[in-house]
């Protein structure tokens, strides 16, 4: 039985696209050209090559997204804030977009029924106090 190659075509401005086939293994060669004469590339595989990219994010600055192809190690020094941060505290693309999600809920919520004042805050939940 004979390797499966997965193998698919692009123009020019499919270039993100193609950049992150790149960086999971994917190999890129010309194609040829559109009928506008824009390039073509191929790019291919073979059958279980092909790495996962993990996109984590630094808990102590939140500002730079790094990408990792393994998680086999202890520690990663962020690069924008240079804290040796543990595998398993750094923050995930997944539960990054969850916070993002929750923040935006709760900002749509506080947009909605904003606060008067100080005091309508405290008083809440209370009977008026006239």
């Amino acid at each position: 039985m004979g390797n499966v190659t997965y193998l698919k075509f692009f123009d020019v401005g499919s270039m993100d696209k193609v950049n992150d086939l790149h960086k999971r293994g994917w190999k890129i060669k010309p194609a040829g050209e559109t009928k506008d004469g824009d390039a073509i590339c191929a790019v291919y595989i073979n059958e279980g090559d092909e790495r996962e990219i993990h996109t984590l994010h630094c808990p102590e600055c939140l500002d730079v997204a790094i990408e990792v192809y393994h998680l086999d190690w202890d520690k990663l020094t962020c690069p924008n804030c240079r804290t040796d941060v543990n595998v398993e505290d750094w923050i995930t693309e997944d539960e990054m977009n969850d916070v993002l999600k929750r923040l935006k809920k709760e900002l749509s919520y506080s947009q909605k029924h904003p606060r008067n004042s100080v005091n309508e805050f405290f008083l809440e939940g209370e009977d008026d106090p006239a």
